[in-house]
């Protein structure tokens, strides 16, 4: 069986194969919302961007770090956005095969899952550099 490394934690290289927003992570995040009677997030261009940067740099220095390399936090990645969030968050994951399976691994993990099911969220971006991948969510 595969082992795969997941770290607990409660964001883009040439070349790197990456993307970002599916609507299959959206789909499978607003059900995983609505079943809890919370508000249904909408993905948003500059979150995606705050998740594309830490997946880039997270990946080109192998680990799973809420700093970049520049020792920046999400507080600070998030305030480039020039937006007044009331409330940012990040989910960090390395080894999901798929949106899904990031997803789960979020879902299982009891840090990861208060950040999903933030009451506050209204906005989320979604990003992978080849396995690793970012979520932030803001309101």
């Amino acid at each position: 069986m595969k082992r795969r490394r997941f770290l607990v934690a409660s964001a883009c290289l040439l070349g790197a194969p990456a993307f970002a927003q599916t609507p299959a992570f959206d789909a499978g995040f607003a059900e995983f919302r609505r079943a809890r009677g919370l508000q249904v997030t909408a993905s948003d261009a500059r979150l995606v961007a705050v998740a594309a940067a830490i997946a880039a740099d997270n990946e080109a220095r192998g680990r799973l770090d809420h700093r970049d390399g520049q020792g920046r936090d999400l507080g600070e990645r998030a305030a480039a956005t020039r937006t007044a969030w009331r409330i940012v968050a990040e989910n960090l994951a390395v080894g999901a095969a798929n949106e899904s399976e990031a997803l789960d691994l979020w879902v299982a993990s009891p840090p990861h899952r208060a950040n999903l099911e933030l009451p506050a969220i209204t906005r989320h971006g979604l990003a992978r550099v080849r396995t690793y991948w970012a979520l932030v969510v803001a309101g």
